[in-house]
């Protein structure tokens, strides 16, 4: 439940509300009624969010991985 909570507030990669984002409705409401929406919610639905946002974390995360080069593998161990 606390995890839940906590994804009500932001988006925790970038602290921000995508608008693709299931909870982007949610996101606009007080606090007290993002509680309540989470106290309210089934078992089920904060499972599907948790994992949605796992999933949606690891694409975001493969993006900005994707944007720097790879640096070269040394050839040889670096000198002690």
């Amino acid at each position: 439940m606390a995890q839940a909570f906590a994804l009500c507030i932001a988006c925790p990669l970038n602290q921000d509300n995508p608008k693709d984002c299931p909870l982007n409705p949610i996101r606009h409401l007080t606090r007290i009624q993002q509680f309540e929406w989470v106290k309210q919610a089934t078992d089920e639905q904060l499972a599907a969010l948790c994992a949605h946002h796992c999933s949606c974390l690891a694409e975001k995360e493969r993006a900005l991985i994707e944007q720097y080069p790879r640096r070269p593998a040394p050839t040889s161990p670096p000198p002690l």
